[in-house]
């Protein structure tokens, strides 16, 4: 059964907050690992403007601040 709240945009709001934060905190950059099955995090990230870099088990997403 899927959530109701998928596809609404709340997880590209919420990432676009973190890194708002994270720009006004002075950090440099934001990194994270993503399933590779979990296709619809990774499109969230690239919304967002992360960089990924996939591997076989893992994909690793950048963002440089």
């Amino acid at each position: 059964m899927a959530d109701s709240y998928q596809g609404l945009g709340l997880g590209t709001e919420l990432l676009s907050r973190l890194v708002r934060v994270a720009q006004d905190e002075g950090l440099h950059q934001i990194t994270a690992e993503i399933l590779v099955e979990n296709v619809a995090m990774q499109r969230v990230c690239e919304k967002v403007g992360f960089q990924l870099h996939r591997s076989m088990d893992i994909v690793k997403a950048e963002l440089e601040l």
